[in-house]
């Protein structure tokens, strides 16, 4: 059931987000960030950015929806409400911009791990 409930949300999210890059003009991982991580700053996420020759990882050890969802006690069902819209989001933004994420707070590890990666392997994601 939260799986399908997962789907038309991340549905409604890439549409949003394809939305947000046709705005902006440009949908380079960079601006990924910049439109989908700097505002959470400012509601109490905690995040690391590193740049590598081959993407952008990101370490977050503090999501709001995440301290939510635990003291409600319904990490599983935000899981799936939250964190699986974000290849939605990725792919909405621009498809050619690859995520991968092996570790997420809301599944009980100390941090989410997304990578953001060109699929084809350019350096410049316009």
């Amino acid at each position: 059931m939260y799986k399908i409930a997962a789907e038309q949300i991340g549905e409604r999210a890439f549409a949003e987000w394809k939305g947000t890059a046709e705005k902006s003009g440009t949908n380079s991982i960079d601006e990924l960030i910049k439109y989908l991580w700097e505002p959470l700053k400012k509601e109490g996420f905690d995040y690391e950015v590193g740049k590598t020759e081959s993407g952008v990882q990101m370490k977050c050890t503090r999501c709001g929806f995440y301290d939510l969802a635990k003291h409600f006690g319904i990490t599983e069902e935000a899981f799936y409400m939250v964190c699986e819209s974000d290849p939605y989001i990725t792919a909405g933004f621009n498809s050619n911009i690859g995520l991968k994420r092996t570790k997420t707070l809301m599944q009980g590890d100390e941090c989410c791990d997304h990578f953001y990666y060109l699929r084809d392997g350019s350096t410049e994601a316009n």
